[in-house]
């Protein structure tokens, strides 16, 4: 027909009759010749397979190229996914064509379009899609802090290749690495040949964190190329190291003011290790007047946690009401009973104060020469 502007339509020539020609297919014959040519495939590759729809009539194939649209593949995988395969004309065949992203064991099955609707021709089961390589973009990393910076944390890498499947071999654990990076300090590497590999696809890596409290990014290289995933480590200090803690005195106290000595303590990298009340009681201070009477006599002192110093502790003391030298040291009390000192011990000087009696007495005054019963004066 044509349809003019008018918006009628008008008929072109004659009409046709047209013959179609049925083709009665041979299926046990054609089943034979459905064969693929992998029996295993990497996820993402392309699996090939071929068949020959040969005719009864004849039990020849047939050759014309539009009986392609009578044949049509679906592929399922034991992963659940499914597919359906592109099929192309071939020299006396028809080639199969399709694609599986995901892991598992594949069955592909051919059927054809007949005037009793769709009929089986075959089935080709047992062709086993493997992960890719692995992928840095899809792969991720955890890490799991260690008790403290005395040890080594340690990271696990979920290996995935880019479709998310997973991948990876012990021989591939060589190639991994992980580097630690905090503002402002070196860079942390991991523990060479630390990687260790576990079925499916798990890699475990130590990495030695020795500064505590701060917040490290770990990233992971595979083959020295970055994954996009990356994690987070922040560590605790280790216990109190006496020969890395710190103490300081003030060496010139008034009489009868309160002398001090503050002690911070650190583990054995140098970590300023938190202060508690229950470590203070650890911490000893030991005063001597070496002036006094009896000579060589201890003064009392108390431990306390300092308010203003990280770490820190104080140690508390009233010095003597004369003049005379002191010697403030600290000690450490060990799990074991043991002590041993931290630092070293500081001379203190207490400057004695000279009253002039006569001039402070004139200074001695009231403010109310009369009061009411429970009133200040």
């Amino acid at each position: 027909l044509y349809r003019h502007a008018s918006g009628v339509s008008s008929t072109v020539g004659s009409y046709t009759n047209v013959t179609v020609n049925n083709i009665n297919l041979d299926e046990a014959k054609t089943a034979e010749t459905l064969s693929c040519f992998q029996t295993s495939a990497t996820a993402g590759d392309t699996i090939s397979c071929v068949v020959s729809a040969i005719n009864k009539d004849g039990g020849l194939p047939i050759t014309d190229p539009s009986y392609s649209n009578a044949l049509f593949a679906t592929i399922k995988s034991s992963s659940g996914e499914r597919v359906v395969g592109i099929i192309t004309p071939g020299s006396g065949n028809f080639a199969i064509n399709f694609v599986m992203q995901k892991i598992g064991t594949v069955s592909l099955t051919v059927k054809y379009r007949s005037n009793d609707g769709d009929k089986p021709i075959g089935t080709v089961s047992g062709i086993t899609i493997k992960p890719d390589v692995i992928s840095v973009l899809t792969s991720k990393i955890a890490c799991l802090p260690a008790q403290n910076v005395m040890s080594e944390s340690t990271c696990i890498i979920a290996a995935l290749d880019k479709y998310g499947n997973k991948a990876g071999t012990n021989d591939q654990s060589g190639g991994f690495s992980l580097e630690a990076n905090a503002v402002g300090l070196e860079s942390v590497t991991s523990t060479a040949n630390s990687a260790t590999f576990t079925e499916p696809n798990i890699y475990k890596i130590n990495i030695p964190i020795r500064v505590s409290q701060v917040d490290y990014t770990v990233s992971a290289r595979i083959v020295g190329v970055p994954m996009l995933s990356t994690s987070k480590l922040t560590l605790t200090s280790g216990p109190v190291v006496v020969e890395k803690s710190t103490v300081t005195c003030l060496d010139t106290v008034p009489a009868l003011a309160l002398g001090k000595c503050t002690v911070v303590g650190r583990d054995y990298y140098s970590n300023i290790v938190p202060s508690t009340r229950e470590n203070a009681q650890l911490f000893v201070g030991v005063v001597t007047n070496y002036y006094g009477n009896p000579p060589g006599a201890r003064i009392g002192t108390r431990v306390i946690v300092s308010e203003t110093v990280s770490g820190g502790y104080e140690i508390l003391y009233q010095a003597p009401s004369t003049g005379t030298t002191l010697r403030a040291a600290v000690l450490y009390r060990h799990a074991s009973g043991v002590s041993s000192t931290v630092g070293s011990y500081t001379n203190v000087t207490v400057n004695n104060i000279n009253l002039d009696e006569a001039k402070t007495a004139e200074t001695l005054s009231c403010f109310q020469t009369s009061a009411t019963a429970g009133d200040t004066i």
